[in-house]
C-alpha cells in the first residue's frame, strides 16, 4: 500500500528512528549508530478493505504516537476500527495493532507489510527450515497449503488424506542446508510452524533484513505472547516482507490485539534472535532448569532386558522416552489408581504403577532418565463411531476400556467435523481430542497428579502429537477464531490454556515436560515445555525448525533407522552438533528408531565425546561473536557448564580452520584452556590462541571435516592477566 503524504511524526529508540506520515505509515527509517537513511515503507493492511474517512492521531508518552482509522470490507461492507501504536522502548520501537469490529463478527487476513526499497545488496533471514533455493516449487507449495487449510479448518478426515499424500510427495529429497545463513531476497511463502515434514516453514516469528556493508540490520519481531492463529511470512525478490495472519475474529466484544517490535542491531542474525530470547524468556528458557541435567541423546524404546550402561554413557545417552506402552490404551498414560492395582497393558500384559516405577528406578540407578509417554490430543484404541454397550458397571471403572472412556466419560472432548463425524488419528483408530474440554482436562490433571505422587523415579513426561494443535474444533468457541463465518476453537489456544494448569503439577514436583514437535514447530507452543523430542528430527526441514526454538532448551531428534546414517554418517552427526540437537541412540527394544548394530555403535562412539561436550548447551547469541575465515566450515558457539563449546563441522578439503571470537567472555572471565576433540579420536589436544584487536584467533585442526573446541574459563582476578 503506497503513501505519498508528508512525514509528520518521528519515534526513536536505540540506533533506530522511524518517520511516520499522517496516515500512520512508516515512510522513513534511520538505522544503526550512524542513523543511516534507509528507503523504507511499513504499514498495517487489511485484505480486501479500504479506508473510510480521515485518520485520527494522538501523542503518547514517552515519545510515541497512535493512529486510528476505519476500514470497510469491499465485498461485505462490514467495518472495523484499526489502531496502530508506535511506542519507544529502551531497545526497540514497539508496534501495537488493535482491531475492533462493529456489527456481526467477520474475518479477513491482517497484514504487516514492510518494504526495504533498495533490496540489492541486502539479505534476509528468519527462523526457516532452510534458506531459499532448497525448497519446493511455489505452485506445488500453494496447492499443498490449500489442502492443509481445508483439513485444519474443517477437522474432517476426508481432507487429511489428500493433504498428507501431497505432503509426502513434496518431502525434501536434497541434502540438509544450514538454516543460520542469510540469503538474498527471494519470493517465499512460509507457513508458521509448518505441517508434517513440509518445506517452506518458519518456527520463530522474526524477520531480519541485513546490510552487511554498513553492518546494520533491522528485525521485525512478532510477540509470541499474542494469541496467534494461522500465519504466513511472505517475501519478494524486491525486498517486501509481509506477515499475514488469518482466521482472526474481528468483533466489538474481543478486539484483535497484535504486538511487534522493530529492533536495530548489527548485521548478524544472532542480534535479532538474541533480542527476542532476552525479551521473551518464558518461551525460550526451560521453566524447570533441572532440564539441563537431562540434556543428551535419547531413545524411544520399550525393552525389558539389561542395557550396556557404560557404552550408552560414552554415546552421550541421557533419557528414554518410555515406549513400553504400559497404558491400557492411548490417552490413559498414567491410570489414576493405587500402585498395586493391575490392568492389561497395550501389549495385553499385566501392568501397574508399581511396575512402571520399578522400571524408572532401574534406569535411574543406571544414571539415566525416563520420560513417561503422555498425550493431550489423542485417546482410545479401536474407537467405534457409535457408542458400543458400556462395559464398566461403575463410573470409576470407565478408564479401563477405550470405548467406555471416550463414549461415556469424555464424549464432548472428541473433535468432530461440522457433520458430527469424529476426527480419527491414524494409530489404531484413536480419536483426536480438544485438550481444553473440561472432562478431558480433568482426566489429564488426575493422571499427572498420580505421576507426581506414585512415580518418584520418573523424570517427567514427553507429550506426543503436538501436530494436532493446528486443527480447529468447529463445535467450540475460543473467543478468537472465525472459520467459514462461524466461531471455532483453535487447539493451540486449548493447549496453552490446559498446559497452564498441567505444568505446575510436574514442575512443583521437580519433573520436566518435553514435547514432540514433529509436524508442528511453533515457539508460541513452548512456554511450559522444558525440552523437545522431535519425531521428524531426521528430516532436514524439521531439525532446523526445532533447533531454532531450542536455542536455550534441550532437544533430541529422531534417528529412524540405519539408513538415516547412510551414506555419510559424519554428515548426520555433524548436523546435530552444529544445531545443538542430540540424536536418538541405538537401544534394545527400539520402537521405529535406530536398532543396535556394530557399525552403528561405532559411529555413535566416534562422536560420543563431542556430543558429551555440548550437554547443557545454550546458544551464544551476540552479534559477530564467531566467524570462520574464508567460510571454510560451519561453526556454532554454545555456553556449557564448564565454559563454552564450539562445534566446527563440514570443513571440506581443509585440514585446519581459523576462527575468530569477538566479545565472547563475560566481565571477569578469561580463557583458562582450550581443548580440541575429533571424531573417532580418544586423545584430546590442547590449542593455543592469539589475542588481537579483532578478537581471539584460533587455528583449529580438523579431522573428517570436524572438530570441537572446549573453552574452559576462569576468573581473571584469580589467575592474573590473560595469556596465550
Amino acid at each position: 500500500m503506497s503513501d505519498s503524504s508528508a512525514l509528520e511524526f518521528e519515534v526513536s529508540a536505540l540506533d533506530l528512528s522511524v518517520g511516520i506520515s499522517g496516515h500512520g505509515h512508516i515512510l522513513a527509517l534511520k538505522l544503526g549508530p550512524k542513523r543511516t537513511n534507509i528507503p523504507f515503507h511499513a504499514c498495517t493492511v487489511l485484505d480486501a478493505c479500504t479506508q473510510k474517512g480521515s485518520v485520527a492521531h494522538r501523542i503518547l508518552e514517552p515519545g510515541g504516537v497512535e493512529f486510528s482509522r476505519t476500514y470497510v470490507h469491499e465485498n461485505t461492507r462490514t467495518q472495523c476500527n484499526v489502531v496502530d501504536r508506535f511506542i519507544p522502548t529502551k531497545s526497540s520501537i514497539r508496534w501495537e495493532v488493535e482491531i475492533a469490529g462493529s456489527g456481526d463478527p467477520w474475518s479477513t487476513p491482517i497484514e504487516t507489510q514492510l518494504s526495504w526499497l533498495k533490496s540489492s545488496g541486502a539479505s534476509f533471514w528468519t527462523a526457516w527450515d532452510s534458506p531459499p533455493g532448497t525448497g519446493i516449487d511455489p505452485v506445488q507449495s500453494e496447492d499443498l497449503n490449500t489442502l492443509i487449510d481445508e483439513f485444519k479448518q474443517k477437522a474432517d478426515i476426508r481432507y487429511l488424506e489428500p493433504a498428507a499424500a501431497a505432503e509426502s510427495k513434496l518431502w525434501p529429497k536434497e541434502a540438509w542446508s544450514d538454516p543460520l545463513v542469510p540469503a538474498p531476497f527471494a519470493d517465499l511463502d512460509l507457513r508458521f510452524g509448518g505441517w508434517g515434514r513440509m518445506h517452506n516453514a518458519f518456527s520463530v516469528p522474526i524477520a531480519t533484513i541485513l546490510d552487511s556493508s554498513a553492518d546494520i540490520a533491522l528485525s521485525l519481531v512478532q510477540s509470541p505472547e499474542t494469541d496467534l492463529l494461522d500465519m504466513r511470512l511472505k517475501t519478494s525478490i524486491l525486498g517486501d516482507v509481509n506477515l499475514v495472519r488469518t482466521n482472526h475474529r474481528i468483533s466489538s466484544s474481543t478486539p484483535v490485539k497484535l504486538s511487534m517490535d522493530l529492533v536495530a542491531h548489527a548485521a548478524d542474525w544472532r542480534g535479532g534472535l538474541g533480542w527476542m530470547v532476552d525479551r521473551y524468556p518464558n518461551y525460550f528458557e526451560p521453566p524447570n532448569r533441572s532440564a539441563y541435567g537431562l540434556d543428551g541423546c535419547g531413545s524411544y524404546a520399550g525393552g525389558e532386558g539389561d542395557i550396556d550402561d557404560e557404552k550408552l554413557k560414552k554415546m552421550a545417552y541421557s533419557l528414554n522416552w518410555n515406549a513400553r506402552f504400559d497404558w491400557p490404551y492411548l490417552g490413559m498414560s498414567i491410570p489414576p489408581v493405587k500402585p498395586d492395582l493391575t490392568w492389561p497393558s497395550f501389549y495385553e500384559k499385566p501392568d501397574s504403577l508399581a511396575q512402571m516405577s520399578s522400571y524408572d528406578e532401574k534406569m535411574e540407578k543406571s544414571g539415566f532418565h525416563v520420560l513417561e509417554y503422555f498425550n493431550t490430543t489423542e485417546a482410545g484404541n479401536y474407537i467405534q463411531d457409535d457408542p458400543p454397550p458400556r462395559k464398566a458397571k461403575a463410573d470409576n471403572e470407565l478408564w479401563r476400556d477405550g470405548n467406555d472412556f471416550i463414549h461415556y466419560q469424555i464424549p464432548s472432548a472428541v473433535v468432530r467435523n461440522r457433520d458430527g463425524k469424529m476426527l480419527y488419528s491414524g494409530w489404531f483408530n484413536n480419536v483426536v481430542l480438544d485438550p481444553a474440554e473440561p472432562c478431558w482436562r480433568k482426566s489429564l490433571i488426575e493422571q499427572l497428579e498420580t505421576l507426581a505422587k506414585e512415580l518418584p523415579h520418573s523424570s517427567g513426561v514427553c507429550i506426543d502429537r503436538m501436530d494436532w494443535l493446528t486443527v480447529y474444533n468447529p463445535h467450540r468457541d475460543d473467543g478468537f477464531s472465525w472459520i467459514d463465518g462461524r466461531p471455532a476453537r483453535f487447539l493451540m489456544i486449548s493447549w496453552k490454556e490446559t498446559l497452564r494448569k498441567l505444568a505446575p503439577i510436574l514442575h512443583q514436583a521437580g519433573k520436566v515436560i518435553y514435547g514432540n514437535v514433529g509436524g508442528m514447530v511453533r515457539i508460541d507452543s513452548c512456554e511450559f515445555l522444558d525440552g523437545f523430542y522431535n519425531e521428524n528430527g531426521d528430516f532436514p526441514s524439521s531439525i532446523n525448525l526445532c533447533a531454532l526454538i531450542a536455542v536455550h532448551k534441550p532437544a533430541i531428534g529422531w534417528t529412524r533407522d540405519i539408513n538415516t546414517l547412510r551414506p555419510d554418517p559424519d554428515a548426520h552427526f555433524q548436523r546435530h552438533l552444529h544445531l545443538g540437537v542430540f540424536p536418538t541412540v541405538p537401544m534394545p527394544g527400539a520402537d521405529h528408531t535406530i536398532p543396535e548394530d556394530p557399525w552403528v555403535d561405532e559411529c555413535y562412539l566416534d562422536y560420543g565425546p563431542l556430543l558429551n561436550a555440548i550437554r547443557g548447551k545454550r546458544w551464544v547469541l551476540k552479534p559477530h561473536v564467531i566467524s570462520v575465515a574464508n567460510h571454510a566450515a560451519h561453526a556454532n558457539l554454545f555456553q556449557v557448564p564448564s565454559g563454552y563449546a564450539i562445534p566446527i563441522t563440514f570443513a571440506n578439503n581443509v585440514n585446519e580452520v581459523t576462527l575468530t571470537l569477538r566479545n565472547l567472555l563475560e566481565p571477569g572471565e578469561q580463557i583458562a584452556s582450550l581443548t580440541v576433540l575429533h571424531p573417532g579420536e580418544a586423545k584430546t589436544s590442547t590449542l593455543k590462541w592469539q589475542s588481537s584487536p579483532e578478537g581471539v584467533k584460533l587455528a583449529v585442526p580438523v579431522q573428517r571435516g570436524c572438530a570441537l573446541v572446549k573453552v574452559e574459563c576462569s576468573s581473571a582476578s584469580a589467575h592474573g592477566p590473560q595469556h596465550s
